[in-house]
């Protein structure tokens, strides 16, 4: 099973103490949303070899903070998109990746090394696939917390599969009701959260999901 670096520094410290408006169960919003004052939920998703597809969410006790204050970040050096309930945005795979939370003039630094994209041995890209109920997939297993694999044709993708330990061989995948013709499979790895020390955070997660795309033909 791989280790993965997960370090966090803080730039600035604060010192305002933040007050909060809750409605109902929703998300909270937050007078002082500087690093020391929240948590920190970190999800990089669909790791590939070139991108990574990054969420910064900002909570407080495991709810969702409003994002009103000016907040920003940036990962390997592309900004994301302040959405209100997240900061998102496609990033280049870099590893280690860091990324940097700035609110109200201070800022934390969250690095973190990406898993590699998942080896699949077979199916090979291009080979021809008989359509049946019980197709396998063999693959370089990585320890993770499992792995699913979601069929395709060219009308989109259809259905999937549950989550199975990842040990290297994914069986019994169900294809029997895909188009003939050009297709793909789509793996996803996916990684137990991580909660490391959260230095400049009130608490931090880190949640990883890689996933590899294999062009094939039904058959």
């Amino acid at each position: 099973m791989r280790l993965f670096r997960f370090t966090m520094v803080l730039a600035a410290i604060g010192t305002l103490t933040g007050c909060s408006t809750i409605i109902a169960n929703g998300p909270i919003t937050l007078d002082n949303t500087k690093p020391s004052n929240v948590e920190v939920v970190v999800i990089a998703d669909r790791i590939t070899t070139s991108n990574i597809a990054m969420t910064i969410q900002i909570e407080s006790s495991g709810r969702i903070v409003n994002l009103v204050k000016g907040e920003q970040a940036e990962c390997n050096h592309a900004s994301l998109i302040n959405h209100g309930g997240s900061l998102d945005g496609m990033v280049p795979f870099v590893a280690p990746t860091e990324c940097i939370y700035t609110s109200q003039g201070v800022s934390a630094v969250v690095a973190f090394d990406p898993p590699n994209t998942p080896r699949i041995f077979a199916p090979l890209s291009g080979e021809k696939i008989l359509r049946s109920s019980n197709m396998q997939i063999k693959y370089e297993p990585d320890g993770a917390q499992g792995v699913q694999v979601i069929p395709s044709d060219v009308t989109g993708s259809h259905g999937g599969s549950i989550l199975e330990p990842d040990s290297g061989s994914y069986i019994n995948l169900d294809i029997s009701q895909m188009q003939k013709g050009t297709g793909s499979i789509t793996f996803y790895r996916v990684y137990a959260p991580l909660f490391p020390t959260p230095f400049g955070f009130k608490k931090a997660t880190l949640r990883m999901q890689a996933e590899k795309n294999v062009t094939l033909v039904w058959y």
